[in-house]
C-alpha cells in the first residue's frame, strides 16, 4: 500500500508561503506524505518568486536543481508572469500551472483545492527545509539568501499568522508597472 509522497517549497512572498501551506494541506487530506526533500517525492511543486531579479536569478538556479530529481516538477507562482522570456528560457518542458487549476493535475483526489480553508498559518517546512538538500556549491551561490533566512527562524521560533489582504491580479498595480520598468 504505497502513499505517494510530495515535497513543496516556495522562495516567494508570505501570499506565497500561504499558498504553499495551503497546497501541503491539500495534499495531506488527499492522503500524501509530505516529504522534507525532493529526493524521494513523487511530485515536486515550487512556488516561485520573481520579485526582483535576485529572486528570478534564484527561481531559476532551484528550478534547474529540482529538475534534476525523479520526481514529476510542477511550478507555480509569479515567474512566468512577471518574466515570460527568461521563464520559457530556463523552463521549457516543464509543468507550470496557476495554484488554482491545481486539481485538473490530481482529478482522483476526494477533497479539490477549493475545499481547502484558505491558510493563515505559514509551515516551517515549506520555506526552510530547502537548504538542507543543496550541494555546497550551490549554497555558495545563494549564502547571503540562506543566511538570512537562517537569522529569520532564529528570530522566528513562534508561530507566525498572516492575514491574505488580497488575491488575483487586476492587471492595473503599481507592481507590475513598477516591474516591466526596469
Amino acid at each position: 500500500n504505497y502513499m505517494k509522497k510530495v515535497f513543496i517549497m516556495s522562495n516567494g512572498c508570505s501570499k506565497k508561503l500561504l499558498d504553499a501551506s495551503k497546497i501541503r494541506t491539500y495534499f495531506k487530506k488527499n492522503n500524501y506524505l509530505i516529504n522534507k526533500t525532493p529526493f524521494l517525492a513523487d511530485y515536486i511543486i515550487f512556488i516561485t518568486c520573481s520579485f526582483i531579479e535576485k529572486k528570478e536569478f534564484e527561481s531559476i538556479s532551484i528550478i534547474k536543481h529540482l529538475n534534476q530529481f525523479k520526481g514529476k516538477l510542477i511550478l507555480m507562482g509569479c515567474f512566468k508572469d512577471i518574466s515570460p522570456i527568461k521563464f520559457n528560457k530556463n523552463c521549457k518542458n516543464i509543468l507550470s500551472i496557476n495554484i488554482n487549476h491545481i486539481d485538473e493535475l490530481f482529478p482522483n483526489f476526494k477533497i479539490k483545492f477549493n475545499q481547502i480553508l484558505d491558510c493563515n498559518k505559514t509551515n516551517s517546512n515549506i520555506y526552510y527545509n530547502f537548504y538542507q538538500f543543496y550541494n555546497k556549491n550551490l549554497i555558495n551561490l545563494f549564502n547571503n539568501y540562506f543566511n538570512y533566512y537562517k537569522i529569520k527562524k532564529i528570530y522566528n521560533n513562534r508561530l507566525n499568522y498572516n492575514l491574505r489582504i488580497s488575491t488575483g491580479c487586476n492587471q492595473k498595480c503599481s507592481y507590475c508597472a513598477i516591474n516591466k520598468a526596469i
